[in-house]
């Protein structure tokens, strides 16, 4: 059976020496990649990442430019400038603001 993750392989060298030298002969050292079966349909069957409601940085950044005549960049301060004092309702509905 192949390490699942990096902390895995950590793990059993330092605790279960004779595991891990016969999995790394066996199997390789590194850990392996995950199954694409159930995380691709787990991926696909997520919501859009942007909605009608909330449209994306960049999306409102381009529009903030072209209505206010400004370049992106400036576009893009003034967009963080009103997201960080977003209401704490609408960090609710939106948690990416937050990140802002």
């Amino acid at each position: 059976m192949p390490f699942k993750s990096e902390s895995q392989r950590r793990y059993l060298w330092a605790n279960h020496p004779e595991i891990a030298q016969r999995w790394s002969d066996k199997y390789g050292s590194k850990p392996m990649a995950p199954s694409l079966g159930a995380a691709a349909a787990r991926v696909q069957s997520k919501k859009p990442k942007h909605t009608p409601a909330h449209p994306g940085f960049q999306a409102v950044q381009a529009k903030i430019a072209k209505q206010q005549g400004v370049s992106s960049k400036a576009a893009g301060a003034i967009l963080a400038a009103s997201s960080r004092g977003a209401s704490k309702a609408a960090k609710r509905k939106n948690p990416r603001l937050k990140r802002v």
